[in-house]
């Protein structure tokens, strides 16, 4: 019985909260080339804005209404997928926290209210995100 514990203990799945964002996220192969693809940036830029995306994004769970079922929607596609970032129009797919899988755009009905939820997050950042 207690072998099995400390197995599920050991493979605890790592939550958004239990990271720390002043690390460099991790980027997978596939996600520099949709970060390239996706957003047009070189490819020295896609790390800082991978950084940039988690540490200022807007993470699912402060998002309301159609765009927040969109995000739940794919969150339960993406099953590994924890960690859901909006940032400039694009939504982030981080796994185990902090390892950037890929970017989506939004859908063209959802960018209102993803402009709202990012004019919002950075008025609650206030001088931490005037900083950067």
């Amino acid at each position: 019985m207690d072998n099995d514990v400390k197995q599920r203990k050991k493979h605890k799945k790592k939550h958004h909260k239990d990271i720390r964002y002043d690390e460099e996220p991790k980027v997978t192969k596939h996600g520099y080339k949709r970060v390239r693809e996706r957003l047009g940036i070189p490819k020295n830029a896609v790390q800082k804005n991978a950084e940039r995306a988690l540490k200022y994004g807007v993470p699912r769970q402060e998002v309301s209404g159609p765009l927040r079922r969109y995000l739940d929607a794919l969150y339960y596609e993406y099953g590994t997928a924890d960690n859901l970032r909006i940032y400039n129009r694009h939504l982030y797919i981080f796994c185990s926290g902090d390892v950037l899988v890929t970017v989506l755009n939004i859908p063209y009905k959802y960018i209102d209210a993803a402009d709202i939820a990012q004019r919002r997050r950075k008025k609650e950042l206030g001088d931490i995100y005037a900083k950067n």
